[in-house]
């Protein structure tokens, strides 16, 4: 700080410090801080301390602070420009943790201004969620829906797992309803579009696609628009055959594509009571839920 403080011009009155690690300031704090340094000849902003505080010794003997006197300092602080300079000079080789302390220790009276409660400083990895909370960057939903005739002479393929079934479902890649849900949940959260959109039934190159590498090259889509998937459930709608032994590998071949750990992913099957056409035996329905988040 000193160091720049020898760069600025002469005819510099006021002066701003910021810490670069809190990205979300706002114009209106910076335009606060700078109207109260020009006023009081310092400007810092702070929030009233929320938390109970203790000092604790080296002993283990905590006491109580009253945190009516206490504050959260931010930045940026503002600084009448040559007053700032002047305390830089003067402080010595003590420690200090702002440019507040800087002119505290040379003797200048410091008035606070109003902060905010978003100016976080990005210091954890927590920090950098909230920050993402507060700028609308951080997970995002989408919804899948897909649904398949069921006819003879085609395997039944679901979630990437071959299903023993006298039927299979009818489209043109592999028909799995599953795995085509999760796509369309991915890129819906990612506002990509959906499946038809990417894969078309119309071009010759997917027909009998393995819907698994459709859904891998979404995942890879989702990556170069800055987004990874974090959570995958799936519900699998058909009367007949019973899914249950099949449930882990299906798991399995989702977490895989998805390059997610099994315990993010989720498969569920449900029958219908015999009511509608996956009741009756005609298709299979799928519904699929999917969260995003932005890539580290």
């Amino acid at each position: 700080i000193r160091n720049a403080l020898r760069l600025l011009p002469a005819q510099c009155e006021v002066v701003l410090v910021h810490d670069g690690a809190r990205p979300l300031v706002s114009h209106a704090l910076v335009a606060r801080v700078v109207e109260a340094s020009r006023t009081h000849g310092s400007a810092i902003p702070a929030l009233p301390v929320t938390d109970t505080i203790k000092q604790v010794a080296d002993d283990g003997h905590a006491t109580t602070l009253d945190r009516q006197c206490l504050r959260y300092v931010q930045t940026p602080q503002g600084f009448h420009a040559q007053a700032l300079i002047a305390a830089y000079d003067s402080m010595g080789e003590g420690q200090f943790t702002d440019d507040a302390a800087v002119m505290e220790h040379a003797g200048y009276t410091i008035h606070f201004v109003e902060g905010e409660r978003k100016n976080i400083k990005l210091t954890t990895g927590e920090d950098v969620l909230m920050a993402q909370a507060f700028l609308g960057t951080g997970t995002r939903s989408g919804i899948g829906y897909d649904v398949h005739r069921l006819v003879v002479d085609r395997p039944l393929i679901l979630c990437g797992v071959e299903v023993p079934f006298e039927k299979g479902l009818l489209g043109h890649s592999d028909a799995d309803a599953g795995a085509h849900a999760v796509t369309d949940a991915l890129l819906g959260a990612a506002a990509l579009g959906d499946i038809g959109t990417h894969f078309p039934d119309t071009d010759s190159a997917y027909q009998g696609a393995d819907s698994l590498k459709l859904l891998s090259r979404a995942v890879a889509l989702l990556k170069q628009h800055g987004w990874v998937p974090c959570n995958v459930d799936v519900t699998l709608v058909l009367q007949r055959p019973k899914l249950l032994p099949y449930i882990p590998h299906m798991r399995e071949k989702l977490a895989a594509a998805c390059g997610l750990a099994l315990d993010c992913v989720s498969v569920k099957a449900k029958t219908t009571e015999g009511l509608g056409f996956e009741g009756v035996g005609e298709g299979i329905s799928a519904y699929a839920t999917a969260t995003i988040a932005p890539v580290q």
